[in-house]
């Protein structure tokens, strides 16, 4: 994607283009990075206590006295996850609201400051050319999440909070407040 844009914008034969391309792949992780922050934060903020943040290939899980990090990437496993624990606390629609709205919540609050930084700084073309690949990447990450949709058996952000506005029982919801991902 960056490459394409890179390439329509005139710079063929550029080392930046060759640069925009091969930043792709850690562009793409940072902004799946900040999405699971997101709910990693927001789960924090609503009495959760996280026991595993995965961004694909990576995952830390999280014990009482220690954390481990190690490499991880099983089949269906799309870009990163954050499990939660919520034992013991009463279930709260708006707890789980805003637990799953943090995602895209945090793609938005980050995309949209970045860009209008790219749009009045005097940085180097390379430094606000990646500047620019992340805050796009993370703008699109963030109202790609809020579509609601399900790819076999995950359910995107958006299909969570709209099956969660839309039934009355909480156990029906796709996020479960015991262990949400």
């Amino acid at each position: 994607m960056i490459g394409i844009v890179a390439l329509a914008g005139g710079a063929q034969g550029s080392p930046i283009v060759y640069v925009f391309v091969f930043s792709f792949p850690l562009i793409a992780f940072a902004c799946v990075f900040i999405h699971e922050a997101g709910h990693a934060i927001a789960g924090l903020a609503t009495g959760g206590r996280v026991t595993s943040f995965l961004v694909v290939p990576f995952e830390i899980r999280f014990r009482p006295t220690s954390f481990r990090l190690r490499g991880k990437a099983e089949s269906g496993d799309i870009g990163g996850k954050v499990k939660l624990d919520y034992a013991g606390l009463p279930r709260s629609r708006r707890s789980i609201f805003i637990m799953v709205g943090g995602g895209p919540a945090a793609n938005l609050l980050v995309g949209i400051p970045l860009l209008f930084w790219v749009a009045h700084s005097s940085a180097s073309g390379l430094a606000q050319g990646i500047a620019a690949s992340v805050s796009w990447a993370s703008i699109a990450m963030g109202l790609g999440n809020l579509c609601p949709y399900r790819r076999g058996r995950h359910a995107t952000d958006g299909l969570q909070l709209w099956l969660l506005a839309r039934t009355r029982d909480l156990s029906e919801s796709p996020a479960s407040p015991k262990s949400a991902e």
